[in-house]
């Protein structure tokens, strides 16, 4: 029986990871360890994954054949916090792995696509140039190059999954299309005749990938993957943010006056993004939750 841990269980991405893996994945045993419990049916761990007793105590407890990191985070006004976050516990988990000469077993760490920052019109492939336009990819570009540093000898097994805009149910107002579609309930509950929706620049184009399909892949990368290598996860389409808005207005039957509010446009803002992910597929992955199934789920769910 292999064991599983997944650092960040009970976050977003966490919690459709276990349901994907309770569902669909036999022979194995998941452990969680989070700040916060969830609602599964899983061995759980409270702890502060920047900790690093904390950390270890738990994997050496474990003795896990895979790790999954999915703690991190992608808002803050505290420049401070995507550092400690994003990079501090992936620290952690590489030296408690060396600490503990866990060496078969497979470490998953989730970048992300904002590091490879606007490119142009062009997908985008594990190749190209990297160059992030904000904090948070900047978190995750030096969470990358920290690897062959702290993994002396490549005696870890790690692997890397770059995952470019998440989309479906549960995913935080403070995303885009969620505060679309949250705006929109407020408005078609007030009864007015038109409303207003406020909203960021919707000219850039983004590739959203549904969390459900993500988590496949997750698997598929630290089951199938090459140790070493950084793999995209994304849709492999480009959309632009304001045919997303039309959809859902469409779907939700909703007459709206847009307005663009200057707060909500981000300065430095990436222009256009979009996954080549011919590398996953070539591991038995393809996307299919399409764009308007997750648009949907995600109106069903708030």
């Amino acid at each position: 029986m292999k064991k599983v841990v997944i650092f960040g269980h009970a976050g977003f991405s966490g919690s459709f990871m276990i349901d994907y893996l309770l569902n669909h994945i036999q022979e194995i045993t998941i452990f969680g360890a989070d700040k916060n419990k969830s609602k599964f049916p899983i061995t759980e761990y409270q702890i502060d994954i920047t900790n690093f007793k904390q950390v270890n105590s738990c994997i050496k407890r474990i003795q896990p054949d895979y790790i999954i990191n999915l703690a991190g985070i992608n808002y803050s006004k505290d420049p401070l916090m995507f550092y400690t976050i994003n990079v501090f516990p992936v620290i952690n988990i590489i030296n408690s792995i060396n600490v503990n000469h866990l060496y078969n077993a497979t470490l998953l760490l989730i970048s992300s696509s904002a590091i490879y920052g606007d490119t142009g019109n062009h997908p985008i492939s594990e190749n190209s140039y990297l160059k992030p336009l904000n904090v948070y990819g900047l978190s995750k570009l030096a969470m990358e190059q920290l690897i062959p540093i702290l993994n002396e000898n490549n005696k870890c097994k790690i692997v890397i999954a770059r995952t470019f805009n998440l989309i479906g149910p549960g995913l935080h107002r403070n995303f885009s299309v969620s505060s679309f579609i949250s705006q929109l309930i407020k408005i078609k509950n007030s009864n007015k005749k038109l409303g207003c929706l406020k909203t960021g620049n919707l000219k850039p184009h983004r590739d959203f990938i549904d969390v459900r399909d993500a988590v496949k892949a997750y698997w598929t990368i630290l089951t199938k993957g090459e140790p070493g290598e950084i793999y995209n996860i994304g849709s492999g389409k480009s959309v632009e943010m304001k045919k997303i808005l039309d959809i859902i207005i469409e779907q939700m039957n909703v007459k709206v006056k847009i307005e663009t509010e200057d707060k909500l446009v981000r300065t430095n803002d990436i222009m256009y993004s979009q996954a080549d992910i011919t590398k996953i597929k070539n591991l038995g992955w393809k996307p299919e939750i399409d764009l308007n199934t997750s648009i949907s789920d995600m109106i069903k769910y708030f």
